[in-house]
Parts: C-alpha cells; sequence; structure tokens
C-alpha cells in the first residue's frame, strides 16, 4: 500500500519482482517488491555495498513513509528474558575468574534477595543444584559456546 502522499512515478514487474519508483515533493524511492516467500511480515533486505548508507537511509524513508514499526527480528537478535539471561552468566563468568565460590555466585549473583543458608541446607538445596547449573553455563559460554550466539536461523 502506497502512502496518500506519495505518488507512483512508474513501477514494472517479473514472475518475482515488482519495482516501484515513488515520488514526494522532489524525493524519489525506489523499491523492489519480491514475494513474501511465507514470512508473517514484510523484511528490508539492504545490499551491503559501497552504497550502504544511501540504502539505509531510503529503507529508513520506506519505513517512516509506511508507518511501520522498524525492529529486530526474534531470528535475528535474542528476546528481552535470553539477554538477561546471558547478561547473568557473565556476570557468573566474571565471579568465578575473580574466584568466588557457588555460595557467593548463589546469593550475589542468582538469588540476590535471599538470605545465605547454612552447611548442610545449602548443600541439598535447589538453589545449589540451579546454581551449579548456572556455572556450568557459564563456564561453556566462555569456553567456546559464545559462537553458537552468532548462528541464527
Amino acid at each position: 500500500m502506497i502512502p496518500q502522499s506519495w505518488r507512483l512515478l512508474t513501477h514494472c514487474c517479473d514472475r518475482h519482482d515488482h519495482h516501484l519508483v515513488l515520488g514526494y515533493g522532489t524525493s524519489r524511492l525506489r523499491l523492489c517488491l519480491r514475494h513474501n516467500s511465507g514470512r508473517e511480515a514484510p523484511c528490508i533486505v539492504v545490499g551491503q555495498d559501497d552504497l550502504l548508507a544511501v540504502r539505509l537511509h531510503a529503507a529508513s524513508r520506506y519505513v517512516r513513509a509506511t508507518g511501520r514499526k522498524a525492529g529486530v527480528t526474534p531470528s535475528v537478535g535474542p528476546t528481552d528474558y535470553q539477554r538477561a539471561h546471558l547478561v547473568r552468566l557473565l556476570a557468573i563468568a566474571d565471579a568465578i575468574v575473580l574466584g568466588a565460590s557457588a555460595r557467593d555466585i548463589a546469593f550475589a549473583i542468582v538469588f540476590p534477595r535471599h538470605g545465605p543458608l547454612a552447611g548442610p541446607v545449602w548443600k541439598g538445596s535447589g538453589e545449589r543444584r540451579h546454581t551449579l547449573r548456572l556455572i556450568r553455563q557459564a563456564r561453556q559460554l566462555t569456553e567456546g559456546g559464545h559462537v553458537s550466539l552468532l548462528r541464527h536461523g
């Protein structure tokens, strides 16, 4: 749907693409629209070449002109929960490097609002098991697991 303030200057269609040139005053916006391939929401693909800045500017103008909200799709970046979990794992990894014990990590990072558990209560607690699981994940993350964060799809 073309915004009312823009006018269609020319267009061309082939089997897979629909090319449009839109005008708004002296501004021109050239679009290549492709079949959505089953995606739920439209996406903008920007080629990374010498004209990247121009392409990004045109993409942002398109987003503003159509009134759509730009954002990161879930497949590109972590959710808020995943981001908080990764931040916690990095804090745990830092504490490990500084020599903190599992109990220190548990009550400073993982369960900061709980009072420390003592002796046998700590040994058999769910808090200890959960903390040890997070420590294991933090170690995996720092020992090469961070590469998996770069893969998405």
